[in-house]
C-alpha cells in the first residue's frame, strides 16, 4: 500500500500544481518553467527515495517493481512531459529562431 500511496502522491503533486503552473506558459516562458519543475522534482524524487529507502530495499526488490526513483522520473515523463512535449518543441524552434535573426 504504501508503494502504491508514493506513486499516487508523486502523480498527484504533477497534476494538481505541475501542469498547471505550465500550462499559462509559452515559448521561452514555458521551457524555463519547465527546467525549473524538473530540477524540483529530482530534489523531490531524492528525498522522497531516501525516506523511503527500506520499501526500495525490501518492497520493491522482493516484488519486482520499479524503484521508487525510477518511477519518480517516469511519472514526470508520462504525467508532465508528454503533455507538453509538443509545446516545448514550438518553443525551442522559435527561441533557436529568434537567436539565428
Amino acid at each position: 500500500q504504501l508503494y502504491v500511496r508514493h506513486g499516487e502522491t508523486i502523480v498527484n503533486y504533477l497534476t494538481s500544481t505541475v501542469l498547471p503552473a505550465l500550462g499559462d506558459k509559452h515559448d521561452e516562458y514555458l521551457l524555463r518553467e519547465l527546467a525549473q519543475r524538473w530540477e524540483n522534482h529530482k530534489i523531490m524524487n531524492k528525498w522522497m527515495t531516501r525516506f523511503f529507502m527500506y520499501l526500495d530495499r525490501y518492497y520493491v526488490k522482493h516484488h519486482s517493481l520499479p524503484k521508487l526513483s525510477e518511477a519518480g522520473l517516469q511519472a514526470f515523463k508520462t504525467h508532465v512531459f508528454e503533455h507538453v512535449k509538443a509545446d516545448c518543441v514550438q518553443a525551442m524552434i522559435q527561441v533557436i529562431n529568434m537567436e539565428r535573426d
